[in-house]
């Protein structure tokens, strides 16, 4: 919900509103796993094969960590949904604890309930915990359909 006010001004320079109102956005509501799909636009890290799921899930106050462990490390999605937008950083780290990359949607855009896109950051980081490098991509991510357990050829 946006609220916008008009002003108007007294003669002794004060600032009065004068009317407001509030306009209802009808944003598209999200949930569930997307495939990302990065462009890299410039910097030292070049383009991302094989991009990680994001669960864009806000839960029910739309904030939401959630972490998915792997054999090797975690990996940890952290969403917050405000309005017609979506902030998503994504945290990998290694087995050792230590970060391996972040990638940081500071202001995704929900275009529709299967389709959020926006701008991203990524900063990979080295053994010791020095930055290795750090690129921006356009990215669009859109929602997985797949089905899990369904069985292929049946009647």
């Amino acid at each position: 919900m946006r609220i916008r006010c008009l002003f108007a001004v007294t003669f002794l320079s004060v600032l009065i509103p004068a009317a407001c109102a509030t306009e209802v956005e009808n944003c598209p509501s999200i949930g569930g796993n997307f495939q990302p799909l990065y462009i890299h636009l410039n910097g030292s890290c070049g383009p991302i094969a094989k991009p990680f799921a994001v669960p864009f899930d806000g839960g029910i106050s739309g904030v939401n960590t959630i972490i998915q462990r792997r054999v090797n490390g975690n990996i940890t999605t952290e969403i917050v949904l405000k309005g017609c937008t979506v902030s998503m950083t994504q945290t990998v780290s290694g087995d050792e604890g230590g970060i391996d990359s972040i990638i940081d949607g500071k202001t995704l855009d929900i275009v529709a309930d299967d389709e959020v896109a926006g701008q991203v950051a990524m900063t990979m980081y080295d053994d010791e915990g020095a930055i290795a490098c750090e690129s921006i991509y356009d990215a669009r991510f859109t929602k997985d359909t797949a089905v899990v357990g369904g069985a292929l050829g049946s009647n």
